[in-house]
């Protein structure tokens, strides 16, 4: 479900030159983080107990970058500074959408997401040389470094998360009184309220993505805090399940909320279809080369989507 949803989401994006705004590329880098998080997180921890670690040279390189929580926390810090930004390109598109030296362009969103990758790599880089593989072929912080590991997780982890928190609050908090004062002073003009509308759908989403994820990833600090890098504790498997949980929802929640995405989803479902039926359809009545069916059959399909919608 996180791979497919998520995939959707990539490939509405990048497959139509509409959907490609600042705001459609930061959820684009979302999907990706989620991807990493469902790919490399539910096999390595939820289901940990079902599998042995490699030993040697391989067993060090699957706990360094796999087994330990170094990338799943860099997804995650990913996703937290991706959500922030978000919060704030809705400020200024809501709040100053007259202030033009500080819109979010596109090179200012390709920008920033490739720092948000360099600077989550940055934070856990050096946690890449304090876990090793021990004598019981199990992935654990050096002895010596436990104490230090311990207190500048906890340290990074909530001071991340509660200033993250706290201004996505101000953001959103911001734009919903904005719109709230718009409502109240052009309660007769259609298109303002129509526009409006939009923008309080697009808003009521974005908030339902920072209040799971400030759920699930909140969960998971708090469970860390209290038992640390022991994963075999119940509470340590559910706050994991609610990250991959957390991970997996964001593509259906922007075809609940969004009208634009529900229609792309709807047209590659459609698509899809339309394509399935008739290469059985071809196969059966034409005994032409395949390579050209294929391309008629596409060129039948995009007409008919073109018609449809």
């Amino acid at each position: 479900m996180n791979f497919m949803g998520n995939s959707l989401v990539c490939f509405v994006i990048v497959g139509n030159k509409s959907m490609r705004t600042p705001l459609n590329f930061l959820l684009l880098n979302l999907a990706v983080a989620d991807i990493l998080v469902g790919v490399l997180v539910l096999p390595v921890h939820v289901f940990a107990s079902l599998y042995q670690r490699p030993r040697g040279l391989g067993g060090q390189i699957f706990c360094k970058i796999i087994s330990s929580e170094n990338i799943s926390y860099m997804c995650g810090s990913v996703s937290e500074f991706t959500l922030v930004f978000i919060a704030y390109e809705r400020y200024q598109a809501v709040v100053h959408p007259l202030k033009v030296r500080e819109r979010i362009t596109k090179l200012k969103t390709l920008v920033f997401i490739v720092l948000t990758w360099i600077v989550s790599f940055g934070v856990i880089v050096s946690w890449f040389f304090w876990i090793e593989l021990d004598e019981d072929n199990k992935c654990d912080v050096k002895p010596q470094l436990k104490n230090i590991e311990k207190s500048t997780g906890d340290f990074l982890g909530l001071t991340s998360f509660a200033g993250s928190l706290l201004a996505m609050c101000f953001f959103y908090g911001r734009v919903l009184l904005t719109l709230r004062k718009t409502q109240l002073n052009n309660p007769i003009d259609r298109h303002q309220l129509a526009a409006n509308r939009v923008k309080n759908r697009v808003v009521s989403m974005l908030c339902t993505v920072t209040i799971l994820f400030a759920l699930c990833w909140g969960s998971y600090i708090v469970v860390h805090l209290l038992n640390g890098f022991d994963y075999g504790t119940p509470a340590s498997k559910i706050s994991w399940l609610l990250i991959v949980f957390n991970s997996s929802i964001n593509g259906f929640l922007y075809a609940l909320f969004s009208d634009q995405f529900k229609n792309k989803l709807r047209q590659v479902y459609s698509k899809c279809c339309c394509f399935e039926r008739m290469v059985r359809d071809e196969i059966k009545m034409n005994p032409e080369p395949r390579h050209n069916n294929n391309k008629r059959i596409s060129d039948d399909c995009g007409a008919s989507q073109n018609t449809k919608f």
